[in-house]
């Protein structure tokens, strides 16, 4: 009798027991006025006994979150194993190549051929330079014996400007012109214009008659020459020239500069 009445006061507990209207958490506590789950307002008489209130899968939504937690782990180690394949693909790329051991060692020196000699073809032969001759000195003596320095100066020029006509070689004369100036200009033209209409010359007389010294670096030097021309088709003619000439003091030389015909 005892027990049949202890089991219709579980029974009765049971069907009066209290649910939450919001996530149906079971209400332990009747003195509670929140929810210890949901944690919403619990209004009075606003619960309703097991058999009246609806009931959802309490494990419901513990399921779908953890389902949700799995997915985003499973996609950050996806996106971690590419990201992963992708730099060791990029370090493959990036490592250069061994090289071939046939290129590393070293290769013997070849030993060099001679070339075929090539068979000389008959080309025409150009015009032989005549080798040049000094003439002899027109004067009894070089000036330089007694110490005249225009003198010296243009009895060397003289000489040097016909061999390097017969010769047809301009830097004969060239050290005893200045650079750059009036003359050497005009006998660089005029070496290269005769020797090439093949014209020869040869001094006869060459004289300073007057010195004009302007100060100690600059004098005129008026000269009296006398030349024997041959020209290509073999006419003979003596000419006769009174040049004056400008001697200027150029690092640490004398040379000639400009020439005129004097008056």
């Amino acid at each position: 009798m005892q027990s049949d009445r202890n089991q219709a006061e579980r029974w009765e507990c049971v069907l009066l027991a209290k649910f939450c209207e919001n996530c149906g958490r079971e209400i332990i506590n009747k003195q509670m006025r929140l929810c210890e789950k949901c944690s919403d307002f619990l209004k009075k008489g606003s619960t309703s006994p097991v058999s009246e209130r609806r009931m959802e899968p309490a494990c419901a939504p513990r399921r779908w979150s953890n389902v949700y937690t799995l997915i985003i782990i499973l996609l950050i180690v996806v996106i971690g194993l590419g990201f992963c394949v992708v730099c060791v693909i990029n370090k493959d790329s990036d490592t250069p190549e061994p090289i071939s051991q046939s290129f590393a060692t070293t290769s013997p020196k070849a030993t060099p051929t001679k070339k075929p000699t090539a068979t000389p073809t008959s080309t025409p032969k150009s015009k032989p330079k005549p080798t040049p001759t000094l003439s002899p000195l027109p004067t009894p003596a070089k000036a330089a014996q007694n110490g005249n320095i225009a003198e010296e100066l243009i009895l060397d020029y003289s000489y040097a400007l016909v061999d390097a006509i017969n010769v047809g070689d301009f830097s004969l004369v060239e050290g005893y012109l200045l650079r750059g100036s009036e003359l050497y200009n005009l006998q660089k033209k005029l070496v290269s214009a005769l020797y090439e209409e093949n014209q020869k010359e040869t001094w006869v007389l060459i004289e300073v008659v007057d010195e004009n010294w302007i100060d100690s670096e600059t004098c005129y030097i008026s000269t009296h020459e006398v030349c024997d021309v041959v020209y290509a088709n073999g006419k003979k003619e003596r000419i006769t020239y009174d040049w004056t000439y400008t001697m200027v003091y150029k690092y640490d030389k004398f040379y000639l500069s400009t020439i005129k015909a004097t008056n």
